[in-house]
């Protein structure tokens, strides 16, 4: 236990005020600065009394930590005052000089904090190597641990690439040194939320969760008010303690002064009241905060004592943007394997002609797909795999949404991407095959906190039966958790997909073991994650043989747990479209229900020849027109707008949209739930729905009863999916209802807003995930306490009808239903519309 963990049992823990205001207060001059203008960190060695003096004065004023006076004491923003070369001096002497202003107080208990800036150059826009940015704060490191500081505090953190430089130099220079301290990191974000190279507080929370810190928090930003939102969000999430250290806002300028408009009353009650809501430990000042700033928050909190609240760890990846959490709903997490050497004809042209502007392109092309990562081979003979890593890495960072799996058996490939990428990666992969190789990939997944591939090889090669792969999995289980501190949930275990295309009999048992494999390891190692690389299980035969095979294994995988899977999506085909007889067949093969009399193979082989089953997805001519405009949505074939206008000849509008495409978007969506629809395909289903809307518009007449309605859709702040909810709005729409869609991740705050702004009749909320249902809560609370009592409908995955009635509705003074699908809200309107007439009539 530290020191600190003690101390934060009976209080929340007051840091100083700012430094630099605090030094701009006494009007020094030129020979202060003993030629090193502007350098604050100078003054350690100019003009040590002064620093001195501040850190006594916040002492006075009741603060249980004060921070060294070396914020910008990094060795690369000391080179740009000419003073590199006595980083650690300087940095040294701050410590010395905040013992001497603790032993003037006489005060006990109070902590130094090395304040650890985030320097001028930022590693994920390029402006510096991770690297040389990690090598300068080594010097920084050695002066505050030597000088003896009691915990490490790097703050204004506003790139992830940057903190994991600091974080990782701390760690490497307190083993060196064989010291332990609490390691606090603070970001500052921008008014949309996010820190200024646009990574969001979830993807920060996701980068950062497996690291050894002992708080994450928010600081300087734009005032304790205007910090209110991302803080509520940080808590929610954070797995650590949670420290809030504002500044007094924005200040104006007045005859070349700066002043701050808020108050210390106000800035100390703003804070407080922050504090106490949230449960944070640790609070204070920076920017523009006085000693009479802190001694005002001291009193506010003195007979305060936090209850510590840290959140659940939600395993997840992350792209420099934004986090993808590794359960998915529904299973599985889809892997692209577009940008792979090895799985990519045009991948592989492009890079061997050394043309990184149409790889770029591959890549941002499945972006559009909606996988949730993009597994990156670049590995070929002949080729420098470093330098593609290099270059390829560079651009990816800044342009990927998605989080990035580095498909490499070479550690230093490896290792030039993770110093690269700022996000939390996926490194793929690792075997036992060779040990020295092994121990390289372990160290560096450690290090970087990334997550991690692990295929059942071992030294004697690749493990074919359900006993053999359990043994490697605890072999690499036990090697990960107890030698390299790997967690539990960033390990990904591939119990390998070998080829039924063959016909080799020993392999005909694989897949049968791959899939026990599955559910073994799930129950063993709960915690751990299993993948598949889906398309190595048809290699050998015929492009369309190989979809089906490939679409039927996944599907079987999936059900039995498969988490992740490594698969193109255009080499797999939503169940519904392939013949039963054709997926019995592939299940036994899948299985090895084989005999003496009847081979599957073989036998799915002469079938997929048959001309009967050549086209089974392509819409018969023989079918009704009903059945075209169904067969064509559900496909998500757009030449379904001509359809649509043939149609308009013989049927009312209405009862094409009514009667055959809203049921029929209805069954993508329960095809997707069931899992016989992977994602990529409802986005074609939607896209087809779009075209076939645009024909229909001019000939739909909205409804009167409901023309007046309308109705504001949001999913909630920390869901980004919203193909539930692009339905709803489909359903509404063309019913006469007018539909105000403002996106997904929207906070309480921005719903707020909206409302205000839109002033609808109803509020719809959309939620897939488990966690969404206890944001939709946090929501619901927050609009009543502001007097918001429209009628609100819940919907999602994640929601059923007790969880709104007993959880939700105790909430709320307005009425709030459950909505299963678009067709139930639109009903729920259409009843509360009708209830509120008779009401009136009354």
């Amino acid at each position: 236990m530290y020191k600190i963990d003690k101390l934060v049992q009976d209080k929340v823990l007051i840091t100083d005020g700012g430094m630099g205001t605090s030094i701009q207060s006494y009007q020094l001059n030129q020979n202060h600065y003993q030629g090193h203008p502007g350098c604050y960190e100078y003054l350690n060695i100019s003009a040590p009394r002064i620093i001195q003096e501040i850190h006594y004065h916040f002492i006075q004023a009741g603060a249980d930590i004060i921070e060294t006076n070396t914020f910008g004491a990094n060795q690369l923003s000391l080179e740009e005052k000419k003073l590199g070369d006595r980083t650690a001096e300087i940095n040294r002497q701050a410590v010395q000089i905040a013992k001497q202003a603790i032993k003037l107080s006489t005060k006990e208990d109070i902590m130094i904090s090395g304040s650890v800036g985030p320097g001028t150059k930022l590693p994920s826009l390029n402006q510096v190597s991770f690297k040389k940015l990690y090598q300068s704060y080594l010097p920084q490191f050695q002066g505050l641990l030597e000088g003896g500081v009691d915990l490490i505090q790097i703050e204004t953190c506003q790139d992830p690439l940057q903190i994991k430089a600091a974080v990782l130099a701390a760690e490497d220079k307190m083993k060196e040194l064989k010291i332990k301290l609490p390691l606090i990191v603070q970001v500052t974000v921008d008014k949309f939320n996010k820190l200024l190279v646009g990574t969001s507080l979830e993807a920060v929370v996701s980068i950062l969760q497996s690291f050894d810190l002992w708080a994450l928090g928010i600081n300087c930003g734009f005032g304790p008010l205007q910090l209110e939102d991302p803080l509520e969000e940080l808590v929610k999430i954070n797995p650590f303690h949670t420290s809030f250290i504002p500044n007094v806002g924005i200040p104006r300028t007045v005859e070349g002064e700066q002043i701050y408009d808020l108050s210390s009353d106000a800035f100390a009650e703003q804070v407080s009241k922050l504090v106490k809501r949230h449960s944070v430990v640790i609070a204070g000042g920076c920017c523009g905060t006085t000693p009479e700033y802190i001694r005002k928050l001291k009193q506010k909190l003195k007979n305060f004592t936090p209850s510590v609240r840290k959140a659940k760890k939600i395993p997840s990846v992350s792209s420099l943007y934004r986090s993808m959490p590794l359960s998915e709903y529904p299973k599985p997490f889809i892997i692209s394997e577009k940008t792979n050497v090895t799985g990519s004809r045009k991948f592989k042209k492009a890079l061997l002609e050394n043309d990184y502007t149409t790889l770029y392109k591959i890549a941002a092309e499945q972006q559009k797909n909606q996988i949730h990562a993009l597994d990156l081979s670049l590995g070929y003979s002949g080729r420098d795999e470093v330098k593609d890593a290099l270059i390829m890495t560079s651009h990816l960072n800044q342009s990927l949404t998605v989080p990035l799996c580095i498909d490499s058996t070479d550690p230093d490939v490896i290792q030039t991407v993770l110093e690269r990428y700022s996000g939390k990666c996926i490194i793929n992969s690792l075997n036992l095959q060779n040990p020295q190789k092994a121990e390289k990939i372990f160290s560096l997944a450690s290090r970087f906190k990334t997550a991690l591939i692990c295929l059942l090889i071992d030294e004697q090669g690749m493990a074919l039966s359900l006993n053999k792969k359990m043994e490697i999995t605890q072999r690499i289980y036990n090697i990960a958790t107890e030698k390299y501190y790997i967690k539990p949930y960033d390990l990904i275990f591939d119990p390998l997909t070998f080829t039924l295309g063959s016909g080799k009999q020993e392999y005909t048992d694989t897949a049968n073991q791959s899939i026990n494999a599955i559910t073994a390891i799930k129950s063993k190692y709960p915690q751990a994650y299993t993948v598949l690389g889906v398309s190595n299980i048809s290699y050998g035969l015929k492009p369309g043989l190989r979809k089906i095979l490939n679409s039927v294994f996944l599907y079987h995988a999936a059900k039995q747990g498969l988490d992740i899977a490594i698969v193109d999506h255009s080499n797999i085909i939503p169940l519904h479209m392939i013949p039963p007889k054709l997926v019995a067949l592939v299940v036994d093969l899948i299985f090895n229900r084989s005999s003496t009399q009847y081979n599957p193979l073989m036998e799915l082989i002469r079938c997929h020849s048959d001309s009967d089953f050549s086209d089974y997805s392509e819409i018969k001519l023989s079918e009704s027109v009903s059945d075209q405009l169904s067969s064509q949505l559900i496909n998500g074939d757009l030449s379904i707008s001509i359809t649509v206008e043939k149609a308009l000849t013989d049927l009312n509008p209405h009862d094409i949209l009514n009667h055959i495409l809203l049921p029929s978007m209805d069954k993508v969506g329960k095809l997707f739930e069931e899992g016989l629809m992977q994602l990529p395909f409802v986005l074609k289903s939607a896209e087809a729905m779009h075209s076939a809307i645009e024909v229909l518009k001019p000939h739909l007449s909205a409804k009167n009863d409901l023309s007046s309605a309308k109705i504001l859709l949001a999913t909630v702040r920390g869901d980004i999916h919203d193909i539930g909810k692009n339905l709803v709005n489909i359903i509404l729409t063309n019913n006469g209802i007018e539909v105000e869609d403002i996106g997904v991740d929207q906070s309480a705050q921005k719903i707020l807003e909206a409302v205000n702004k839109y002033k609808p009749n109803f509020i719809g909320l959309s939620g897939l995930l488990v966690e969404s249902a206890l944001e939709m809560k946090q929501i619901i609370k927050f609009l009543n306490s502001n007097q918001v009592s429209l009628p609100i409908i819940c919907g999602g995955a994640g929601l059923n009808p007790d969880f709104i009635e007993k959880d939700i509705q105790p909430l709320y003074d307005g009425p709030i239903f459950y909505g299963k699908d678009g067709f139930q809200a639109l009903q729920i309107i259409k009843n509360h519309i009708q209830q509120s007439k008779k009401n009136f009539n009354e």
